[in-house]
């Protein structure tokens, strides 16, 4: 990055930087946990800022904000400079020689025709299996009707309950989930 570049940053954080100093020194009497995030914010502002000086001055800064330096790759050894890229490019380079050639037209056509064809396959196996499923639904006996909860059809509750085919515990009916008591009333 060029210098006049790091200069106008360097103009542009050093303000932040007093402000939010101000506003901490503030805050920190006012309300303490704001002061405290405000104290946080100022730190890292002034981390920033101490980054850029340092890479004015050509020292190695605390953050590298501009990617400066060379490096040097552990895999084949190869320096290059971090600002012109984020890996090795002889690496990268090699990498994209070795990768297989893209497939042709017609191969990913034949490809996506054998995937249709897998799919309607299984679909049609699916459907095989519900057509059986519903035919041998059709030959089970019907279910069983269970036997009336009250005597009679009388509306008026004035009935007693059959116990037969029900579960009673303690006075109450686990079918019906009523208390028999609620029931001859």
């Amino acid at each position: 990055m060029k210098k006049g570049t790091k200069i106008t940053l360097l103009c542009i954080f050093v303000p932040i930087e007093i402000f939010f100093c101000l506003a901490t020194f503030v805050a920190l009497f006012m309300f303490p946990p704001v002061g405290i995030v405000g104290l946080a914010a100022s730190t890292l502002y002034l981390i920033v800022i101490i980054s850029i000086w340092q890479s004015l001055k050509g020292k190695k800064p605390i953050l590298n904000l501009f990617r400066e330096g060379t490096k040097t790759c552990k895999k084949c050894g190869t320096t290059y400079e971090k600002a012109k890229s984020f890996g090795c490019p002889k690496c990268a380079e090699e990498k994209r020689k070795n990768q297989p050639p893209l497939p042709t037209l017609e191969e990913m056509e034949y490809a996506r025709l054998k995937r249709k064809a897998r799919k309607a396959a299984f679909w049609d196996f699916v459907g095989a299996v519900g057509v059986i499923g519903e035919l041998s639904e059709m030959n089970d006996p019907p279910p069983k009707k269970r036997s009336s909860v009250l005597n009679s059809t009388d509306y008026d509750y004035s009935s007693l309950h059959s116990e037969e085919g029900h579960e009673t515990e303690d006075g109450y009916c686990m079918e019906c989930d009523m208390a028999v008591e609620d029931m001859l009333e």
